[in-house]
């Protein structure tokens, strides 16, 4: 992972995520309300022991990976709420920004604090000028982060998973308003 954890905002802590973390990630994860807009749902059906070795697996290549995801801690609670990672794409064949939080804890400003800190990080990179981002058209609180966030749409494409035409947004290192990467 090149952008580097732990990062501290005001309320949370971002640090890598680990299998300690599997309960809080296979309940969001399982939570029909919470991937209702991801893919086509196919997440849901996974075993517990599937998932657990998934989440192994995909915890040793994002600490491989050039971005990284990371785990979403409340600091006044230690309570883990959610996950937000930079990684390439290959649906958008660009860095994507991406994030999901406990339902319990939506509407109260956590994703765009978070997305905020790990694009912040990301443009620290000297090579990353642009990220990318998708959301279900339906998904309106996620397009509104995205919106907070500084992203733009740019143009829709047709997700084969979830059926239907994404809108795809963008942002810009030099127009976010981020600091220039590091030298």
């Amino acid at each position: 992972m090149l952008f580097e954890v732990p990062i501290e905002t005001e309320r949370l802590l971002l640090r890598p995520e680990a299998l300690g973390d599997y309960e809080d990630i296979y309940r969001i994860n399982t939570d029909p309300e919470v991937t209702q807009y991801v893919g086509d749902g196919s997440i849901l059906s996974l075993s517990q022991n599937t998932f657990r070795t998934r989440l192994g697996q995909l915890i040793a290549k994002r600490i491989e990976d050039e971005y990284g995801l990371a785990a979403i801690i409340l600091k006044e609670t230690g309570q883990y709420i959610g996950a937000c990672w930079l990684k390439y794409d290959d649906f958008l064949d660009a860095v994507e920004l991406g994030y999901r939080y406990d339902r319990a804890v939506w509407g109260k400003g956590y994703a765009t604090e978070a997305g905020t800190a790990v694009l912040q990080a990301g443009f620290q990179l000297p090579y990353l000028e642009t990220v990318f981002a998708c959301s279900h058209p339906a998904n309106a609180a996620s397009i509104r982060v995205l919106q907070k966030l500084g992203f733009e749409h740019v143009s829709e494409k047709y997700h084969p998973q979830a059926k239907v035409e994404v809108p795809i947004y963008q942002i810009h290192r030099h127009s976010s308003g981020f600091p220039s990467a590091r030298e």
